[in-house]
């Protein structure tokens, strides 16, 4: 409702939301409100990764709507998990934490690992609602490292 109400003030607004935006019920509910909406998010279920292709139809077929960013980071985390235990050789909480360190893993939303600092980086797409779909706009998001070399370290 509020994107409604923001855009009967001013139908030049330009709203920028969060992954949570990035939803079919999201387009439903603001209607054609919702174009001209943009949000960030680590995974597009139109991305040509084989990955997330392979991700999205049968997430397509077995839930009848195409995934979100939350369902893909969902489904990366299980895997990281899968991947620590057969690392460690164990199941035990301990061990899962210890060697989610020491694991990769290819996803959905990106390459999931954890820096030095705990951090799970993610590379962004920015997404934009045009005639109630989502579209990627290509190259604006940068990676964390790329960010921080242009705007902290000046590199």
């Amino acid at each position: 409702p509020f994107v409604k109400q923001y855009k009967e003030k001013d139908p030049d607004i330009k709203i920028i939301g969060s992954a949570a935006t990035f939803s079919q019920e999201f387009i439903d509910l603001a209607g054609e409100d919702a174009n001209g909406v943009c949000m960030p998010t680590s995974f597009f279920y139109e991305s040509e990764k084989p990955i997330v292709q392979a991700f999205s139809e049968e997430f397509l077929t077995r839930m009848g709507a195409n995934p979100n960013t939350f369902c893909a980071q969902v489904y990366d985390a299980a895997n990281m998990i899968f991947l620590a235990i057969e690392e460690g050789q164990s199941a035990s909480r301990a061990d899962i934490v210890e060697n989610l360190y020491k694991v990769t893993f290819d996803g959905c939303s990106g390459n999931v690992y954890f820096d030095e600092q705990g951090d799970c980086p993610k590379t962004q797409v920015l997404l934009e609602i045009v005639d109630g779909k989502y579209t990627e706009i290509p190259d604006v998001m940068m990676s964390r490292p790329d960010w921080e070399a242009t705007y902290i370290f000046n590199e």
